[in-house]
């Protein structure tokens, strides 16, 4: 059993998680992208045809999240594939309109393999974001994997074993969370949000790959796409 899983599970004890899958919810090949005229099409796979992250197709868009939540384990607690509820929706549907796909892909105009994956690949929500408290305890358990339990280190080495190159295209769609580090643990954290977090560590990878990635490759939660106006032509 790795560090991470290990911690997990004494999370899931600590916090009296109840009925929470175990299990981690690997990155998967989750669609592809095309353009037609002159703007972004997502095509979706369905959940039993999403494919291991490694016999995607080249180019790739790569879209980072958080962590999965309910929508994206079966009812036998078996994981699916990241995005299987609203964020999955609200990606296919609002993708053109919430991402500045012009500046990300600069008239490299042809297909891309959609690759998703999470930043912790555990449910770090244990099932429950209803209401504040959930949400801040979700933060808590994100945080605590990440920096207690090596998740920060899991993620980068799954993020460099997709062998990224310029021709890739990289989004950080992690939530923000709604607590900020120290502020809200009395310095137990480094000080910033969860996507903060995941910006740092995405362009600790990127330096030496090649990829282009910077604060315009940051955007907002794909759940959060509902009913707001479109941000990007």
């Amino acid at each position: 059993m790795d560090h991470l899983e290990n911690g997990f599970k004494e999370l899931v004890c600590k916090y009296e998680g109840k009925e929470v899958p175990l299990f981690a919810c690997p990155s998967k090949w989750w669609g592809s992208l095309k353009f037609s005229n002159g703007r972004p099409v997502v095509n979706r796979y369905r959940s039993d045809q999403l494919n291991d992250v490694k016999s995607a197709m080249k180019p790739r868009l790569v879209v980072v999240l958080e962590s999965p939540h309910k929508s994206e384990f079966c009812e036998q607690a078996n994981p699916i594939g990241p995005a299987q509820g609203m964020a999955g929706k609200m990606f296919e549907k609002q993708f053109a309109n919430r991402v500045p796909w012009e500046a990300l892909f600069r008239g490299r105009h042809r297909g891309h393999s959609i690759v998703l994956m999470n930043a912790i690949e555990y449910q770090c929500s244990m099932g429950k974001l209803s209401s504040r408290e959930e949400k801040k305890q979700r933060d808590l358990i994100f945080r605590e994997l990440w920096f207690v339990h090596r998740g920060k280190e899991d993620f980068k080495k799954r993020l460099k074993d997709l062998g990224l190159t310029e021709k890739d295209v990289l989004i950080n769609a992690c939530t923000q969370g709604v607590t900020k580090g120290a502020r809200s643990h009395e310095g137990k954290w480094p000080n910033g949000f969860l996507n903060d977090y995941v910006h740092h560590a995405i362009n600790d990878c990127c330096e030496k790959s090649g990829v282009d990635y910077s604060d315009r490759n940051r955007v907002t939660h794909p759940s959060s796409w509902r009913g707001a106006a479109p941000n990007h032509k």
